[in-house]
């Protein structure tokens, strides 16, 4: 019996630590499709964007599609394997930050708005006004909470109904245009190839290294969706396996 306990708590344990691991992490300067590790952020180049316009922002689905938004709002497919990319079409808009929620809507930053973006069409919706400048990246937390990296250098927390933002902290580092989250931790990059940690209560940022690119430059940033189980669900994965216990040795 208590073998199969420590058994128990053992697969428990596993299944909460994969529940934590996120998927790559990717990295885009102007031209390029860059992947990496989000231990530590060191860069392997996928390759360069078929595309004549820089590209701002990239976002990334739950399936592993990746988007992106270029300076002059056109919104792409990029393929991950090599970076090519497909015109999807205009946002209308200027866009500098991308991001899925947990749910699969796709967000733009830019200025001091907050959009959706038609997966279809590419058309941007007004959400409403942040009240703060889009530095370059916006991204969801495993709870779907949004938050963006500011042009005053503050994470600041952004409500995804109606826009409004109010400030978590200063960066501490100016030049944050990357953010991405994996599980219930934020990073972010920087428009010098720097690589941090971020404190979702406090926006302090720690650096962690360089990314290591010929272009030593961040533009934006990419993870995917990070929802996690609630506890609720946990308790429900616990008790099957307790019952599966019970089953097993009254037999």
């Amino acid at each position: 019996m208590r073998i199969i306990t420590r058994s128990l708590l053992a697969i428990t344990a596993l299944t909460l630590s994969s529940f934590a691991n996120a998927a790559p992490i990717y990295f885009s300067d102007f031209n390029t499709l860059y992947v990496a590790d989000s231990s530590d952020g060191l860069a392997s180049t996928v390759g360069d964007y078929t595309i004549s316009h820089s590209s701002f922002d990239i976002a990334l689905d739950s399936s592993g599609d990746i988007y992106s938004i270029s300076s002059q709002g056109e919104l792409y497919k990029v393929n991950a394997a090599d970076a090519s990319t497909t015109l999807i079409g205009s946002s209308g808009t200027f866009i500098n930050g991308l991001a899925f929620d947990n749910f699969g809507n796709l967000y733009g930053s830019g200025g001091s708005q907050l959009y959706t973006l038609d997966l279809l069409t590419g058309a941007a919706t007004l959400v409403g006004s942040t009240g703060f400048g889009s530095a370059g990246d916006i991204i969801f937390d495993a709870a779907n909470n949004l938050f963006l990296a500011s042009t005053s250098d503050e994470l600041v927390s952004v409500n995804p109904f109606t826009g409004a933002g109010v400030s978590v902290g200063a960066f501490g580092i100016s030049g944050m245009f990357g953010l991405v989250s994996v599980g219930n931790d934020l990073y972010g990059g920087s428009s010098s190839g720097d690589y941090y940690s971020i404190d979702s209560n406090t926006g302090a940022a720690s650096f962690i290294n360089n990314i290591g690119t010929p272009s030593n430059f961040v533009a934006g940033m990419a993870s995917a969706p990070s929802a996690i189980p609630t506890p609720a669900t946990l308790s429900l994965f616990v008790l099957g396996l307790l019952s599966l216990r019970y089953r097993r040795a009254t037999r």
